[in-house]
This record gives structure tokens, sequence and C-alpha cells, in this order.
């Protein structure tokens, strides 16, 4: 699952990165739910053109996400990032 995570980031962010913790999961319909990850940057990777990689303020991050689970995911995961800093 981990190298799963770590290959999905890189493919789709275009972000190498090093996984802290199970940051918890989101689900999608009645029995779908995908786990999600707590990584540290490590580097960015060469991304085809119409990859575009961006770094969020907190409070962008939050007005950009569609959903209210992913919201409530994104603010677990920076409490989480607090705790182990």
């Amino acid at each position: 699952m981990e190298d799963t995570a770590r290959r999905e980031v890189l493919e789709e962010a275009g972000v190498h990165g090093r996984i802290i913790c199970s940051a918890g999961y989101l689900s999608f319909g009645f029995d779908e739910h995908t786990e999600m990850f707590l990584m540290e940057f490590e580097s960015l990777a060469d991304t085809p053109a119409e990859r575009e990689c961006v770094w969020l303020e907190m409070g962008e991050a939050l007005a950009t996400l569609s959903f209210d689970n992913s919201r409530d995911l994104l603010r677990s995961a920076d409490s989480i990032a607090g705790s182990v800093q």
C-alpha cells in the first residue's frame, strides 16, 4: 500500500516523498475507501508540462478542496504533522 501511495504522489504531483504515517481514509460511496498518508517532501521530479505542482498555505488548501471529508482529512494530517515535528 505504501509503495502505491509513493508512486501515485510521484505520478500525480511530481514529488518524491517519505511516508510518515497513515493520515486516515477517504470514503467514496458505500464501500469504496482510500487510505491517505502523511508524507514528508523529499524532492521534485521531472514532470510532464501538463502536470502542475503547487504549494498552498493551509487556508488556501482547505478552500481549494471540494468535499468536507477531504477538508477534515487535511486538518487531521496537519494536526498529526504538528505533533511529529
